[in-house]
């Protein structure tokens, strides 16, 4: 279980910017797609919480 954090931490990364998180050689890509992950985590995962504001 001590892995988990490390893993959902890099496939997330892997879903927002479209490559996996030990791509010798990344490229970001930015889509409608990579934006709509992004928004689905935080709406998950930032429920009752001010995400992004401080």
């Amino acid at each position: 279980m001590q892995y988990m954090p490390d893993a959902l931490e890099k496939a997330l990364e892997a879903a927002i910017t479209g490559h996996a998180w030990d791509d010798p050689s990344p490229t970001l890509k930015r889509d409608e797609v990579t934006a709509g992950i992004m928004k689905d985590v935080l709406d998950s995962y930032g429920r009752g919480r001010r995400v992004g504001t401080r």
